[in-house]
């Protein structure tokens, strides 16, 4: 991920991962072309709830 990563995340996704350290550590271990297929799947996410069960899918890989 390139180092200007935090702003194209969308805020909402940033929250969530900080609420859920887990998914967080997951994230920050992928390689850099999966998390930005991630991220931009997070800016399609309209709600809070939405967004903390995409970050929730982190964990179990559903994502």
């Amino acid at each position: 991920m390139d180092k200007n990563f935090s702003l194209k995340m969308p805020l909402d996704f940033q929250m969530a991962l900080a609420h859920n350290p887990k998914a967080m550590h997951t994230f920050l271990s992928l390689d850099d072309q999966r998390q930005d297929e991630i991220i931009k799947r997070a800016h399609s996410i309209e709600t809070k709830r939405e967004m903390a069960l995409f970050v929730n899918g982190i964990n179990e890989a559903k994502i």
